[in-house]
């Protein structure tokens, strides 16, 4: 006979399955045509479904009361992310994960709509040769992102030439720059011309000892112009 494990908490009824990620009292709705709606700031806070794998954004939080903010009991195998700003690009979500194009997966959750983003694949893992300096993560989205000429960018390349660019930090991030293992570089420039970047399917995050985010790899054939 299978038992099924149910709690009472706030009025809710939790189910095993509560507990392992499918959090009671979030409404969801998958792969609608609406537009992401994420606002005018610049940062970003992310709640992670370790059971799923699934990250879900809003920019709908003030960094205090984010902080403040704890996960019920119900949300046990859920996350947060630290809070995160973009590096000066501007961006788009084409579609959630396992949505056709244009279509994007909500939830209402803790007063606020969150739009699904990420799936993850791996993490907690380190490239090669990175001497526990860069921890990596396999996941899959799809975004776009633009730079304009005459904005500044980073990119970050591997000991095999491939290269990342500075997508994200941390809104504790410190101003020293990231230590880089032998063989690893950094460039920091200046566009000439304008730049779209896709990280469109398996995408790779290098997040660096001062927990800026690098993404990619870019495709090969992508020529990024700095100014002389």
């Amino acid at each position: 006979m299978t038992t099924a494990l149910r709690v009472r908490q706030a009025g809710c009824l939790i189910t095993l399955a509560a507990l392992m990620g499918a959090c009671s009292g979030a409404e969801i709705e998958r792969c609608v045509a609406r537009q992401v709606e994420l606002g005018e700031k610049n940062h970003g806070f992310e709640l992670i479904d370790l059971a799923s794998k699934e990250v879900w954004l809003t920019t709908d939080w003030e960094v205090e009361e984010f902080e403040e903010f704890s996960l019920p009991f119900s949300w046990s195998l859920w996350r947060k992310n630290d809070p995160r700003i973009g590096a000066g690009q501007t961006g788009q979500i084409l579609r959630s994960p396992g949505c056709e194009p244009g279509k994007h997966t909500y939830m209402s959750a803790h007063g606020r709509e969150f739009v699904h983003v990420v799936n993850l694949e791996n993490f907690g893992e380190e490239p090669d040769g990175s001497d526990g300096l860069i921890n990596a993560v396999t996941l899959n989205k799809h975004h776009s992102i633009r730079f304009d000429a005459g904005d500044p960018i980073e990119i970050l390349s591997d000991p095999t030439g491939q290269r990342y660019v500075l997508v994200a930090r941390t809104l504790e991030s410190a101003a020293e720059e990231p230590s880089l293992p032998d063989g690893w570089t950094l460039a920091q420039r200046t566009l000439s011309h304008a730049l779209d970047v896709a990280l469109d399917g398996e995408v790779t995050i290098l997040r660096m000892d001062n927990k800026d985010s690098f993404q990619g790899p870019i495709a090969a054939e992508v020529k990024i112009r700095f100014e002389d």
